[in-house]
């Protein structure tokens, strides 16, 4: 299993939760490293429960 923890060093970002009941949700997700952020976010958002957006090298979720 992926986490955001792993993905967001490997990209250089940072992480920013705007709500604290994020941290506790799981998804199963495989990630290529081949493809850019903005590609892994697209994948990412695809899940109902979750939107995150990048800006200035800092990934947020809301």
């Amino acid at each position: 299993m992926t986490k955001t923890n792993e993905i967001s060093p490997y990209y250089g970002c940072n992480v920013v939760l705007k709500n604290d009941n994020i941290q506790s949700m799981r998804l199963y997700f495989r990630w290529d490293q081949s493809h850019p952020i903005e590609d892994i976010l697209e994948s990412l958002n695809n899940f109902e429960q979750i939107q995150i957006s990048i800006d200035n090298r800092t990934l947020k979720k809301d």
